[in-house]
Formats: C-alpha cells, sequence, structure tokens
C-alpha cells in the first residue's frame, strides 16, 4: 500500500507525460466518460517516481490519456500495476454537440 501513496504523491511532481495517473477514488466518478484500452505494468524500479515515469511512458504506447493503479508493491524493488484508459469517443462528440448548441441558443437569444 506504500508503494501506491508513494505514486500518487509522485503524480504531483511530474506532470509532464502525457498519461496521467488517477487515484481510483476519482476515477469512479467519471468511469462512463473512459474506455479500457489495455493494462500494464513495471517492476525492478528502485523509485516510486521511476515506477510512475515507466508506468506513464507504457499507458502511452497503448493511446492511453489516464491509467489508475491497480496493484502494487515493494520489497527492494517496486512492482506496480495499472489499468489503461482513454477518453470515450462518445463524450467528444456529446462536448462538441453541447458547445455548438449553446453557441446556437446564446446567437438565438442575441
Amino acid at each position: 500500500m506504500k508503494i501506491l501513496y508513494a505514486i500518487v504523491a509522485c503524480t504531483l511532481t511530474f506532470s509532464s507525460f502525457a498519461a496521467e495517473m488517477m487515484p481510483q477514488n476519482d476515477f469512479d466518478k467519471v468511469r462512463n466518460q473512459y474506455e479500457k484500452v489495455g493494462s500494464i505494468s513495471t517492476s525492478g524500479e528502485t523509485s516510486a517516481a521511476d515506477a510512475k515515469a515507466e508506468l506513464s511512458e507504457l499507458a502511452d504506447a497503448k493511446g492511453g490519456n489516464i491509467y489508475v493503479l491497480t496493484s502494487g508493491n515493494t520489497k527492494n524493488k517496486m512492482h506496480a500495476t495499472a489499468d489503461v484508459y482513454k477518453k470515450s469517443k462518445d463524450v467528444y462528440k456529446k462536448s462538441r454537440f453541447d458547445i455548438s448548441a449553446s453557441t446556437t441558443e446564446r446567437n438565438a437569444a442575441a
């Protein structure tokens, strides 16, 4: 469990990666906006920051926007697994429609 907290703490310091780690409790709130694209794992890393960096790179390679840790442990080296998700195409379509509809409504009211 300590590894999960260490990796979460590193999230705040390493935000330059495209795929970001999302805590499970936050992901549960927006789960319907994402579709799973695969699973990833890392092992043999010596620090939480290295493990997070590798997970982020692996998630990027799968085309993911976020990853959610599913397990983690440390003895002398770190090991972690995560599920990778990308934004659902339906969410993008709905967002663009909502923006267009609200713009049309504002123009009609003017």
